[in-house]
């Protein structure tokens, strides 16, 4: 016997309709499946314990948001296939002649260069429990490439391949972190 509880908060969508509902509801038939305002949550499928499936056909609706609501940190899955992490920016530790993109964040960001640089240091805007995995790639055609010198549970720091960064370059950063 399987139970399946969910707790559903719809909020507005990408076309501006704004429903908020909460439901908690259970399930304790062998194939489980709720339905509200057209989101089918169920455990029938095959090949997932859970599946989620919405019916909206507008693009870029949500179909997934996970976030909270102290530090406007969220993890989002939309009907187009587009994923997506937000939240707090990190800070620069040393960092000179460098600009964050708007909407960088912990888990992912660009780093512009206004001038030279040959070492760049973030700072987690919330610490981590355990040190996560980040990867560095040059963001322009014929700029300096990046790599990971240092990683932690507060930051991590980059250094160009060869070289400095110089006015033009720009860094894009992805970390995810391990389970703790």
């Amino acid at each position: 016997m399987r139970s399946l509880i969910a707790a559903i908060l719809l909020t507005a969508s990408a076309s501006g309709a704004l429903a908020v509902e909460y439901h908690k509801i259970q399930s304790t038939a062998s194939n489980g499946t709720i339905t509200v305002a057209g989101l089918t949550i169920s455990s029938t499928s095959p090949s997932a314990l859970v599946t989620i499936q919405s019916n909206s056909a507008v693009p870029g609706d949500y179909l997934l948001k996970v976030s909270s609501a102290n530090s406007g940190a969220f993890f989002y899955v939309r009907n187009n296939s587009h994923t997506g992490f937000g939240g707090p920016a990190p800070t620069f530790g040393t960092c000179a002649n460098a600009a964050l993109a708007a909407n960088s964040n912990d888990t992912a960001g660009k780093i512009s260069f206004s001038g030279a640089n040959s070492t760049c240091a973030l700072v987690w805007a919330v610490s981590r429990t355990n040190t996560p995995v980040c990867v560095c790639a040059g963001a322009t055609n014929a700029g300096e490439g990046c790599q990971i010198t240092a990683e932690s549970t507060s930051g991590f720091t980059l250094a160009p391949l060869t070289g400095s960064w110089d006015k033009g370059d720009a860094i894009n950063y992805i970390c995810f972190g391990m389970k703790p």
